[in-house]
């Protein structure tokens, strides 16, 4: 038992360094001038969150299989916020680029304000591509710490818009890349579009741009209006969840946006909300779409 721990604390050591070096070369192919100096910034605040929580050794695992595989970015998507993470591009286990996207990403909905979120490995792929992990796993004999499939997998990449997708993106017509996002988040999130954001849009209540979509457009809402950021933050987390839909505001939400003059319209539109995409998975779902209508991509099951 005495040597346990001391075997464990050098294996997370040993993989701080891993991870460390892998992701400063990436940054390094990715980024350069300011940018650059920009990305190392942000990468070392969150080695340092990863570094707490002792969770490199579960980046690597990832990056590992899916190296060994060949995976392509179009065969597979974290799920989760992982897509707000630059640790998370810098290691090539995403293709949306955090530092200037345009609709913005946050690495807090994946850390956490205070890096207390401990982070989510789990993976949307591709049929064909989840043959070849099972079959990497069985050649080298190794135990899959989890594998969980299931249906949605291959909603998010299939090749077919769903019928809300197209229902919404019919009535909004979206032109921008923005407001693309804004349209696939309403369509894959629950409560969002019908009796919501639907009759809104209806009734003229509110332009599009203030319309609830995805994670992200309620904390920058929030944030732009001038609620601090721990509310802010706090606030989206409950909607995201479906928490308030269930079980009503938390202490002193509705005093902190009424302060912020919120409009009522907005804080009902936050109630009939029972979950919520992050923006990084609408990204991907609209990067894939737009892929597929140029012929760019290959058949997703």
């Amino acid at each position: 038992m005495d040597n346990i721990l001391p075997s464990v604390l050098s294996i997370i050591e040993s993989a701080d360094r891993s991870l460390q070096e892998k992701s400063i070369a990436g940054i390094n192919r990715k980024y350069e001038g300011v940018l650059h100096e920009r990305a190392l910034e942000q990468l070392r605040k969150e080695l340092e969150i990863v570094k707490k929580q002792g969770s490199a050794p579960g980046y690597l695992a990832v990056w590992e299989v899916l190296n060994a595989v060949d995976a392509k970015p179009e065969e597979y998507s974290l799920k989760g916020t992982g897509g707000s993470s630059l640790l998370v591009y810098a290691l090539g286990l995403s293709d949306i680029e955090p530092i200037t996207s345009s609709p913005a990403l946050y690495p807090e909905f994946y850390f956490g304000l205070n890096g207390e979120k401990m982070p989510c490995f789990e993976l949307n792929v591709t049929g064909e591509l989840k043959i070849r992990i099972l079959e990497y796993y069985k050649k080298n004999d190794i135990e899959p710490v989890h594998l969980c499939f299931d249906t949605r997998v291959y909603e998010e990449l299939s090749a077919e818009p769903t019928k809300n997708e197209k229902i919404i993106n019919e009535y909004c017509a979206p032109v921008t890349y923005e407001e693309q996002v804004k349209c696939y988040g309403l369509a894959h999130g629950i409560g969002t579009w019908e009796g919501n954001a639907e009759l809104l849009l209806k009734n003229k209540k509110v332009p599009f741009d203030e319309i609830i979509g995805t994670v992200e457009d309620i904390y920058e809402y929030l944030a732009g209006h001038g609620l601090d950021i721990r509310m802010a933050y706090e606030i989206t987390e409950y909607v995201r969840k479906g928490k308030i839909h269930s079980f009503g505001w938390g202490k002193g939400m509705i005093e902190a946006l009424f302060e912020a003059d919120i409009p009522v319209s907005y804080m009902e539109s936050c109630e009939k909300i029972q979950y919520l995409i992050p923006r990084y998975l609408a990204m991907k779902g609209v990067a894939g779409m737009n892929a597929r209508q140029k012929g760019l991509n290959h058949e997703y099951i």
